[in-house]
Protein backbone atom coordinates (compact mmCIF):
# COMPACT_ATOMS: atom_id res chain seq x y z
CA UNK A 1 0.00 0.00 0.00
CA UNK A 2 1.55 3.39 -0.97
CA UNK A 3 2.26 5.99 1.70
CA UNK A 4 0.45 9.31 1.64
CA UNK A 5 2.60 12.13 0.41
CA UNK A 6 3.56 15.01 2.65
CA UNK A 7 1.36 17.34 0.60
CA UNK A 8 -1.65 15.08 1.14
CA UNK A 9 -1.10 15.07 4.91
CA UNK A 10 -0.71 18.87 5.00
CA UNK A 11 -3.86 19.30 2.92
CA UNK A 12 -5.83 17.02 5.25
CA UNK A 13 -4.53 18.85 8.34
CA UNK A 14 -5.41 22.22 6.79
CA UNK A 15 -8.91 21.03 5.87
CA UNK A 16 -9.44 19.75 9.43
CA UNK A 17 -8.24 23.03 10.91
CA UNK A 18 -10.52 25.01 8.61
CA UNK A 19 -13.48 22.84 9.62
CA UNK A 20 -12.74 23.40 13.33
CA UNK A 21 -12.54 27.19 12.81
CA UNK A 22 -15.85 27.23 10.93
CA UNK A 23 -17.58 25.19 13.64
CA UNK A 24 -16.25 27.48 16.39
CA UNK A 25 -17.29 30.58 14.48
CA UNK A 26 -20.79 29.20 14.01
CA UNK A 27 -21.12 28.34 17.70
CA UNK A 28 -19.86 31.75 18.88
CA UNK A 29 -21.90 33.97 16.55
CA UNK A 30 -25.30 33.63 18.30
CA UNK A 31 -23.71 34.55 21.63
CA UNK A 32 -22.16 37.71 20.16
CA UNK A 33 -25.47 38.74 18.62
CA UNK A 34 -27.33 37.98 21.86
CA UNK A 35 -24.92 40.05 23.95
CA UNK A 36 -25.53 43.11 21.76
CA UNK A 37 -29.32 42.78 21.83
CA UNK A 38 -29.77 44.38 25.26
CA UNK A 39 -29.29 47.97 24.18
CA UNK A 40 -31.22 50.83 25.72
CA UNK A 41 -32.03 54.01 23.86
CA UNK A 42 -29.45 56.75 24.41
CA UNK A 43 -32.17 59.37 24.91
CA UNK A 44 -33.74 57.25 27.69
CA UNK A 45 -30.44 57.19 29.60
CA UNK A 46 -29.95 60.91 29.01
CA UNK A 47 -33.43 61.64 30.36
CA UNK A 48 -32.76 59.65 33.54
CA UNK A 49 -29.54 61.60 34.08
CA UNK A 50 -31.07 65.01 33.34
CA UNK A 51 -28.77 65.50 30.35
CA UNK A 52 -29.51 67.29 27.09
CA UNK A 53 -27.83 65.56 24.17
CA UNK A 54 -25.18 67.35 22.15
CA UNK A 55 -25.30 66.51 18.45
CA UNK A 56 -26.96 63.48 16.89
CA UNK A 57 -26.99 60.71 19.49
CA UNK A 58 -29.83 58.54 18.31
CA UNK A 59 -29.72 54.79 18.62
CA UNK A 60 -28.93 52.22 21.26
CA UNK A 61 -26.37 52.39 24.08
CA UNK A 62 -24.55 49.09 23.61
CA UNK A 63 -21.44 48.08 25.55
CA UNK A 64 -18.55 50.29 24.44
CA UNK A 65 -20.78 53.09 23.12
CA UNK A 66 -20.58 56.56 24.66
CA UNK A 67 -22.32 59.91 24.33
CA UNK A 68 -21.76 63.46 25.53
CA UNK A 69 -24.32 65.98 26.63
CA UNK A 70 -24.97 68.95 28.88
CA UNK A 71 -26.52 68.82 32.37
CA UNK A 72 -30.00 70.31 32.21
CA UNK A 73 -31.33 68.96 35.52
CA UNK A 74 -28.48 68.67 38.07
CA UNK A 75 -30.93 67.31 40.70
CA UNK A 76 -31.16 64.04 38.74
CA UNK A 77 -27.36 63.74 38.75
CA UNK A 78 -27.31 64.51 42.47
CA UNK A 79 -29.83 61.71 43.14
CA UNK A 80 -27.45 59.26 41.47
CA UNK A 81 -24.44 60.32 43.56
CA UNK A 82 -22.93 62.94 41.27
CA UNK A 83 -22.57 65.89 43.63
CA UNK A 84 -21.70 69.50 42.84
CA UNK A 85 -22.62 69.63 39.16
CA UNK A 86 -24.37 72.72 37.84
CA UNK A 87 -26.60 73.34 34.86
CA UNK A 88 -24.44 73.41 31.73
CA UNK A 89 -21.79 70.97 32.97
CA UNK A 90 -20.45 68.56 30.36
CA UNK A 91 -21.59 64.96 30.95
CA UNK A 92 -19.98 61.98 29.23
CA UNK A 93 -21.58 58.55 29.55
CA UNK A 94 -20.06 55.22 28.50
CA UNK A 95 -21.54 51.76 28.86
CA UNK A 96 -18.63 49.72 30.22
CA UNK A 97 -20.51 46.45 30.85
CA UNK A 98 -23.96 44.98 30.33
CA UNK A 99 -25.07 46.37 33.70
CA UNK A 100 -22.64 49.27 34.30
CA UNK A 101 -22.24 52.85 33.09
CA UNK A 102 -19.36 55.22 33.68
CA UNK A 103 -20.59 58.80 34.02
CA UNK A 104 -18.10 61.67 34.05
CA UNK A 105 -19.12 65.25 34.78
CA UNK A 106 -16.78 68.19 34.34
CA UNK A 107 -17.13 71.94 34.33
CA UNK A 108 -14.96 75.02 34.61
CA UNK A 109 -17.36 77.50 36.20
CA UNK A 110 -18.51 78.46 38.75
CA UNK A 111 -15.60 76.32 40.03
CA UNK A 112 -13.52 73.60 38.38
CA UNK A 113 -15.12 70.20 38.97
CA UNK A 114 -14.56 66.69 37.69
CA UNK A 115 -16.56 63.74 39.03
CA UNK A 116 -16.56 60.11 37.81
CA UNK A 117 -19.22 57.70 39.02
CA UNK A 118 -20.10 54.15 38.07
CA UNK A 119 -23.80 53.46 37.90
CA UNK A 120 -25.65 50.18 37.79
CA UNK A 121 -28.22 49.61 35.08
CA UNK A 122 -31.09 47.20 35.68
CA UNK A 123 -32.41 44.92 32.92
CA UNK A 124 -35.21 47.43 32.22
CA UNK A 125 -32.69 50.28 31.86
CA UNK A 126 -33.28 51.92 35.24
CA UNK A 127 -30.14 53.55 36.64
CA UNK A 128 -29.02 53.37 40.28
CA UNK A 129 -25.88 53.83 42.33
CA UNK A 130 -23.42 50.96 41.91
Amino acid sequence: MPRASTNDRHSAALATLLLVVLVLATLCTPQLVRSQSSGIAIDEVAAQLGVGLAGDHSGQLFVGVSFTGVATDPAKLEALGIHGAHKGARVTVMRIAEDKLLVEVDEMSPAPLRVSVRLKMAADGTLSRA
